[in-house]
């Protein structure tokens, strides 16, 4: 059964000898060469899995990896409600949404779109999910790009709680947001700056 018909995959759900699964499938851009096509699909793919992988191994809730296709993921299927669609006070679930960013990037995970949308509430319990632009990246900058994101999926006062939050689980947290600043001062990224929080 679809879930999902997203731009880069299309997402299924599925049963597997008796567990529910997620099946996420790369699609065919057709105004690509074709073998040009497959090799990224398979390419973004691969990543997607491997950051799965890394990040499960790092105690970091993200849906577990069952199985990696050609152009296909299967992974544990989270029966929860997205962070965005969550009404009323969102403080405790803001604040370990600060905390596993922080685990992602102290592993150099930048998750490529990091927002409420990507964030599964199930049991209290925030899991991360979609992947498909991550990357295993050292830079400061993407790291910075991440946490711009979330900042604009929520209110200034909500943020305040995130970034509490995160600067107490992240290593890098004091040239991140440095790096922050100075993206938001930038022409397309330009928003207040986060000099005072």
């Amino acid at each position: 059964m679809k879930i999902s018909n997203g731009a880069e995959a299309n997402v299924y759900r599925s049963n597997i000898l008796g567990i529910d699964c997620v099946v996420k499938v790369r699609q065919k851009k057709l105004y690509r060469i074709q073998s040009l096509d497959n090799q990224i699909r398979e390419q973004r793919t691969k990543i997607e899995a491997r950051i799965l992988a890394l990040a499960h191994s790092r105690g970091i809730a993200v849906p577990p990896l069952f199985l990696v296709s050609k152009y296909g993921i299967t992974m544990g299927f989270i029966n929860g409600i997205l962070l965005s669609k969550i009404d009323g006070n969102k403080s405790v679930y803001l604040k370990e949404a600060g905390i596993l960013l922080g685990k992602l990037h102290n592993n150099n995970i930048c998750h490529g779109d990091f927002t409420t949308a990507n964030i599964m509430v199930f049991e209290n319990k925030l899991f991360i999910i979609d992947f498909g632009l991550s990357e295993i990246i050292e830079s400061v900058e993407q790291k910075a790009l991440d946490i711009l994101l979330m900042k604009r999926s929520i209110g200034q006062k909500s943020f305040s709680i995130f970034i509490s939050s995160y600067k107490k689980s992240s290593k890098g947290h004091k040239l991140i947001i440095k790096k922050l600043n100075e993206l938001e001062t930038r022409g397309r990224y330009q928003q207040r700056s986060l000099q005072n929080i």
